[in-house]
């Protein structure tokens, strides 16, 4: 009959809350973000370094630095939520018919064991506030260097 559902289509499931695709519009934006962000540090970074004798602390470094150290710990979140493509079959014409892991456990797991959780766990971590708490004493470590 016409209201009754085929019972061999299975029904569509929905990804768990707060999960996204590696094609959802959100995740691409904060990758376009994320590469701002990593392209101003990787500038930001060594100048402060090579500099730091010569630097003084502005009122700002604080709090950009406390910015960068949150967005860091924020991406890593944000993959820890981001499924993954697997292959579900092989195709005899192409590479293969794909589909979106999208069970947590899973994810966490993919991301886990791949050597890019640890970039990106390193990157979470604020090294400048471990290292040196003010700026003085980080011109003091880099002029014994």
């Amino acid at each position: 009959t016409r209201g009754m559902i085929n019972q061999e289509t299975p029904l569509p499931q929905q990804a768990p809350a707060f999960m996204l695709t590696p094609d959802d519009p959100i995740r691409k934006t904060w990758e376009v973000f994320m590469g701002i962000v990593i392209i101003y540090t990787s500038f930001s970074v060594p100048l402060h370094i090579f500099n730091a004798h010569k630097e003084v602390c502005t009122r700002t470094e604080p709090f950009v630095d406390a910015a960068l150290d949150i967005i860091f710990a924020i991406n890593l979140v944000i993959n820890f939520r981001t499924g993954w493509r697997k292959r579900v079959h092989k195709d005899s014409k192409e590479n293969g018919v794909s589909a979106f892991e999208m069970r947590p456990g899973a994810v966490a797991y993919q991301y886990l064991t791949k050597w890019f959780f640890l970039f990106d766990f390193f990157a979470a971590v604020p090294w400048g506030y471990i290292i040196s708490r003010n700026c003085e004493s980080l011109t003091h470590q880099v002029n014994l260097v």
